[in-house]
Order: C-alpha cells, then structure tokens, then sequence
C-alpha cells in the first residue's frame, strides 16, 4: 500500500510472508547411526515467518542524462520477522538511505550518498561490509574466525545466510568487516564526456554514455561497539585457547573505519552499462594497494 502526500512524499506499508527451507547435504546424515536423533532434526529446517515493511519516501530528483541526477531523495523505513513457529527467531531492521546530487556546471556533477543500516530483536542478521554490486570477478575476505556469517556450519540451520545484506565499500573484498549495524558514505564528482561537445551528434554509443569520475569511500560495521568510541568492535581483541578456563581482552589499537580514494570510468559496453573502478583502500591509517573492480549497473 502507498499514500502520497504530495509528488515528492509518500509513505508505503507491505505486509508480506515468506517461508526459508534449509536442507542439509552433509554426507553423514546418510550413514546409518547408533544415534539418529542427533540429525533427525537437522535434515530438514523450515521457518514461516508474517511480518511487514514500512517506508517514507521523499525524492524530487530529476534525471538529466545516463547515470546523472540533480536533486535530494531520501528513504526511512523498517521492516520486521516474525516467526511463526518459535518466538526467538523474530528480528527487525531499520535503514535509513540518503542521496544529493548537485550540478556544479557543465560536465562536473557532484553526487553523495549516506547510508546507516541496524538489525535488532531475539535474531538480527548481519551487514557485510565490502564490495560493489555486481562485481565481475568478485572476491570475499578470508575470514575464518568463529562469527563469520558466511561460514556454513555442518548439520546446522545456515538459512540466516539469506537475510545477511552486503553494503558497498569499494577497493575491499566482500564482507571485510561485519556487524549489525553498518554506516557508510561514498561521495562521487561525475564528468560526462558528452557535455563537453557542444553541438555535435556523437554516433558512437560507447562515447555518448561515457562517464569519468573520482570517489571518496568511508565505512564501517559494528555490533555493540560503535567506531566513535575508543574502544569499538573493530579494536578490542578477545585472546582464549582451548581448554583453558582464562581468557584477555586487549586493545589492538585497529581504526575501526575503513577507507577508498580512487577513480573510475562508466560507459556502455555490450549493450551493458559497465564500471571499472581503479581504489586505494585505506586501512589502519596505511595504504594498500589499489584494486580493479569490474561491474555492471548504474552507480547510487
């Protein structure tokens, strides 16, 4: 349901049930076993759950050329599980999304973005923060430590893996960091090459979309611990072995933020609207080497 209440406000509210099924393939569940009820509630895992999704929308942009906008549009909303069958799988989120573009003149636009994520209830999810959309070639950071939200886990329920949301953060691989909550900006100055021929009728479809511009990325993901405090998620360390009944909690002094500069180029290429994004990841006050992303799609 929608209700505007004027061309550039509305509010939307969508009811809606959805129903995740997990089957586990786990070569030991066709071994026969002194003990089966150790998997027998594992084989199959299926969850219904009601919920609904409510938004307030503002957008007075207007779209003067390929991958350019002028004007505000802003987005709030939440959206909330819940199970049907057990009471502690319910879980809510709430985002709140944020873009401006501004034409500074002819063939410079500038265009930033500000988006903060939060999962909460009996159940959050995560945000996995890194990456592009589409991203051709992709790659995810090699995290094996025990609250990786991409690790399945062996005769386990794993169907939270389709709830997890990745956030953009280009120059880093998929999930860097991860966390409840997520808060990133991307800011963009956009050059059309188009603009800058003055009466001329470009037949080349490849020259008529091209887009040049340079970026800013900043980011971060967090559970309790948010990166404005001192001590924060991404600096306090937790040191245990097995066995042992003590444990350390230190302070690695990480900057919990992470960061991109870079450049790119857009233009159509095979009937698709491409991106190559050339970033230089900066992470614990340091510079990494840059990276090439390949993508497709328009940008925010």
């Amino acid at each position: 349901f929608a209700y505007p209440f004027t061309q550039k406000l509305r509010v939307e509210f969508n009811p809606f049930f959805a129903q995740t099924n997990y089957l586990d393939r786990d070569f030991r569940l066709l071994i026969p076993s002194n003990n089966p009820s150790l998997f027998n509630e594992q084989v199959d895992q299926q969850d219904n759950y009601v919920g609904f999704q409510g938004t307030v929308v503002f957008d007075n942009t207007n779209i003067v050329g390929t991958n350019l906008h002028e004007g505000t549009r802003a987005k709030f909303g939440i959206e909330s599980y819940f199970d049907a069958n057990v009471t502690a799988r319910a879980f809510h989120n709430f985002e709140f999304d944020a873009r401006h573009y501004q034409r500074i003149n002819k063939g410079i636009y500038l265009a930033a973005r500000l988006f903060y994520g939060s999962y909460f209830g009996d159940a959050p999810k995560r945000y996995l923060l890194g990456g592009i959309d589409n991203w051709i070639l992709n790659s995810f950071e090699d995290n094996n430590s025990n609250d990786n939200p991409l690790a399945f886990e062996t005769l386990a329920n794993n169907s939270d893996i389709l709830f997890h949301q990745f956030t953009n953060l280009r120059g880093y691989d998929y999930a860097t960091f991860n966390g409840r909550n997520v808060l990133t900006f991307s800011g963009e100055i956009r050059f059309p090459i188009n603009q800058l021929f003055l009466n001329t009728d470009l037949k080349s479809n490849f020259i008529k979309n091209l887009q040049v511009i340079t970026f800013y990325d900043i980011g971060s993901a967090w559970d309790d611990l948010s990166p404005f405090r001192s001590i924060n998620n991404q600096n306090v360390e937790e040191i245990r072995q097995d066995g042992s009944p003590f444990s350390a909690v230190i302070n690695n002094f990480n900057n919990p933020w992470l960061q991109s500069v870079g450049v790119g180029v857009r233009t159509m290429l095979f009937g698709f609207y491409s991106r190559v994004d050339l970033a230089m990841p900066i992470q614990n006050f340091e510079t990494l080497s840059p990276k090439f992303q390949l993508s497709m799609g328009y940008d925010f």
